[in-house]
């Protein structure tokens, strides 16, 4: 849900131009979704997470993360124990650009280049993934997978409690919650609610902090964003509610989602605005 949201997000914010050749790139058409609210966008945001189970496409599953190397940090990457080297560093955790920003710049340039349907596809999916907290985060645990927690997935506290890993209630969980219980189960609706927040003028800040270093194409901006991720993963996802690192086993407070789902939809219209700004550069007509 999370990647279609943004795809779509950031499909209403493509100059008609750049719809049409995206559009020309897939050679997609409505008859080719059976969402019939999803875009162009919306319906390729999953492929990568499709194909990294095939065969030909195995090699592309260390790019949709970055491994902060929290095994090579003295004392490692606790919430409560953070050493200035528990960041993001490209040089470390990003060698020969095999990480989710690396896949970023290389699939950006080559969409430039080349107009391929896969690159757009990656793309897609890969400005969404290093926007969630967890597919920035400790080596050692894989990105909260090897954590688990006990979620509450009713918005009556304490009654319904769902065992899942750390990592999923990032990628699926919370957005789920809030979809089916706040927005009547439909991705759509809450995709409007999303998009409409993001536009309006009290997130006028936001939009432009994430506009500053929005390309794709630079070191630095895809740095930025995993940079983020990492601070969001320290301070929101890994921490309860009472400061504390969440251990394997934790039973997570209504709390814990209450106060993380403004994260979660943050990163959301930010992967969005950001997609956005990274295909109209790549896909410009003239050499940008």
């Amino acid at each position: 849900q999370g990647h279609e949201i943004v795809g779509n997000m950031a499909w209403f914010l493509l100059s008609e131009s750049t719809k049409d050749q995206v559009v020309s790139i897939l050679n997609w058409t409505k008859a080719d979704e059976n969402d019939e609210d999803c875009t162009p966008l919306g319906s390729i945001a999953d492929w990568a997470d499709i194909v990294r189970r095939w065969h030909e496409y195995s090699w592309s599953a260390p790019l949709h993360f970055i491994d902060v190397r929290d095994d090579l940090i003295e004392g490692g990457c606790r919430v409560d124990h953070l050493a200035d080297a528990c960041i993001f560093d490209y040089e470390r955790d990003c060698v020969d650009d095999m990480c989710v920003a690396g896949a970023i710049m290389n699939y950006t340039a080559s969409l430039h280049r080349d107009l391929d349907d896969v690159s757009l596809k990656f793309l897609t999916h890969f400005v969404g993934d290093i926007h969630q907290p967890l597919h920035a985060s400790r080596t050692t645990d894989r990105g909260g997978i090897t954590i688990h927690v006990h979620f509450p997935t009713h918005p009556s506290t304490g009654l319904r409690h769902r065992k899942v890993n750390l990592h999923s209630v990032w990628d699926d969980f919370i957005i789920e919650r809030c979809m089916n219980y706040d927005h009547g189960e439909s991705r759509t609706v809450y995709e409007k609610s999303l998009f409409e927040d993001m536009m309006s003028d009290k997130s006028t800040a936001n939009r432009q902090h994430w506009l500053s270093c929005g390309s794709g194409l630079r070191k630095d901006c895809v740095t930025a964003w995993g940079k983020e991720s990492v601070s969001d993963a320290f301070s929101y996802a890994y921490q309860n509610v009472d400061g504390t690192d969440i251990e394997d086993g934790t039973t997570l407070a209504d709390e814990y989602y209450v106060t993380r789902l403004p994260v979660v939809e943050r990163r959301l219209q930010a992967a969005a605005i950001r997609l956005a700004t990274t295909l109209e550069s790549a896909l410009c007509m003239q050499d940008c």
